[in-house]
């Protein structure tokens, strides 16, 4: 028996999507510490002469962008019960992961 069994597709949308804005806190959480992790990094390399790559700082930045887009949208428009943990979860971590690429390989001189 689905989780929903009375509920209209909207609500279903409203739901979730109330459940995706109480794990905001948590992924502003996991932003911070991969942004300041990134930017320390990128302290060291600027002191180090470690090598810059603009490749992946665009690929992170757009695949970021693409990943949470995909995941909101997969996660409010899929139809049947899905579990949260299992889809915000991995996602927020992955685009921290992307975050901290990002700030870590940001330009050294700018």
């Amino acid at each position: 028996m689905p989780p929903y069994p009375k509920l209209t597709g909207s609500q279903v949308i409203a739901i979730r999507a109330a459940i995706m804005v109480s794990f905001l806190p948590w992924t502003g959480l996991l932003y911070l510490l991969a942004i300041v992790d990134g930017a320390m990094e990128r302290a060291r390399r600027k002191v180090g002469g470690g090598r810059e790559s603009s490749t992946l700082y665009h690929r992170s930045k757009y695949f970021q962008a693409t990943l949470a887009t995909v995941t909101t949208t997969v996660y409010l428009w899929r139809p049947g019960d899905v579990d949260p943990l299992l889809v915000v979860v991995p996602a927020t971590l992955a685009c921290a992961a992307l975050a901290r690429f990002q700030a870590k390989y940001y330009k050294k001189y700018a």
